[in-house]
């Protein structure tokens, strides 16, 4: 199965919604070890956001863009 903009989009969701959910959860509980992996899911999250929002074609990056083109190279992409 391809790995579309759109589930890309999801799974970094999921993986910054689960690590705030997880520092929020661990300031709570009085487990010092959970706000550190809270932190790290964040920080995986917004690696991957880096690393997967970008042109299929031109490979640069989609954060600034909108819509179904490239801003850059004006190609068609797959959401």
């Amino acid at each position: 199965m391809k790995m579309t903009l759109k589930r890309k989009t999801h799974i970094i969701f999921a993986v910054m919604v689960l690590g705030f959910l997880t520092i929020v959860a661990g300031s709570g509980s009085g487990r010092a070890w959970v706000i550190p992996a809270g932190l790290l899911l964040c920080l995986t999250g917004f690696l991957l956001l880096l690393a997967w929002m970008r042109c299929p074609h031109c490979g640069k990056s989609l954060l600034r863009g909108r819509g179904t083109r490239c801003p850059h190279c004006k190609r068609e992409i797959d959401l």
